[in-house]
């Protein structure tokens, strides 16, 4: 059972929930139009025209889903109001994929419906976003103590220097891939198994909290170009995904990398 949260709202603030619809209905006749015109294009292969709607679509229904979430929010179910956050935020990425797709054409009808994604989805985005922020229970930002925690002899940990969530992990354990046992990367964009024979020098430089020292190592293999993801080389601190304001690109519908850039403003790629 989810637990229950009494939420204090007015009449006029269900009623402006509510009318987010109007919002969202701009935003499926941007979707049907877009819709249309890849089905128009009479040069296109027909499984791009499948694959585009489809991701127009999925986008459509993960602001509609943060929506429908966000009322079920207020009336008591405390644990939607992540769920509806969460939608919300993955939709950016859905979003900057579906512009992708759109920008890969030189054509006017496809910039102009780019032009209308945008602006509908601002604002249902900004729109479900304030009352989130007015209704959603109060997150307490927690510095952590340490910069990096030693869980145990094969184990560390390194908690977001804003809000103390977890970022990162090194752990040693077997890899569901090459079935060996491996220094385990978890950072806020992927996870992959690491040579083993890195697992010393790197839980030496977290043990003595030597957090660019561990990033510019692993910056020499080939699957950690981008080093530790959650690191900012700049401020020498570590960011979780909302707090490095990571941002997913992508090129012709196709992920390309993500971008980071924290607090400070020091923007970087933080995985390709």
């Amino acid at each position: 059972m989810g637990k229950k949260r009494q939420v204090e709202i007015d009449a006029a603030s269900k009623e402006r929930i509510w009318n987010i619809r109007d919002l969202i209905q701009t935003l499926e006749n941007v979707k049907d139009e877009i819709i249309t015109y890849w089905n128009s294009q009479e040069t296109f292969d027909p499984s791009n025209k499948s694959v585009w709607s489809s991701d127009v679509k999925e986008f459509y229904y993960t602001i509609v889903s943060a929506w429908e979430m966000l009322n079920g929010a207020i009336d008591g179910e405390a644990k939607y109001f992540e769920t509806s956050k969460d939608m919300l935020e993955g939709s950016k990425s859905r979003w900057a994929q579906c512009a992708s797709e759109l920008r890969a054409l030189e054509d006017a009808k496809a910039q102009a419906l780019n032009s209308e994604l945008e602006q509908a989805f601002r604002h249902c985005y900004e729109a479900i976003s304030m009352e989130l922020k007015n209704f959603a229970p109060e997150r307490k930002l927690e510095k952590p103590e340490r910069r990096v925690y030693m869980i145990n002899d094969k184990e560390y940990r390194l908690p977001c220097s804003i809000c103390g969530i977890i970022a990162v992990t090194f752990t040693i354990d077997m890899d569901q891939w090459s079935k060996m046992e491996s220094l385990i990367y978890t950072g806020i964009t992927h996870q992959t198994g690491l040579p083993l024979n890195l697992a010393q020098p790197i839980f030496s430089f977290l043990e003595n909290d030597q957090i660019a020292e561990a990033h510019q190592l692993l910056q020499n293999y080939v699957p950690m170009e981008q080093g530790i993801d959650a690191y900012c080389p700049d401020c020498d601190k570590i960011y979780c995904w909302e707090h490095y304001n990571a941002i997913e690109e992508f090129d012709d519908g196709f992920y390309d990398y993500t971008q980071g850039t924290c607090p400070e403003g020091h923007s970087r790629m933080i995985d390709d």
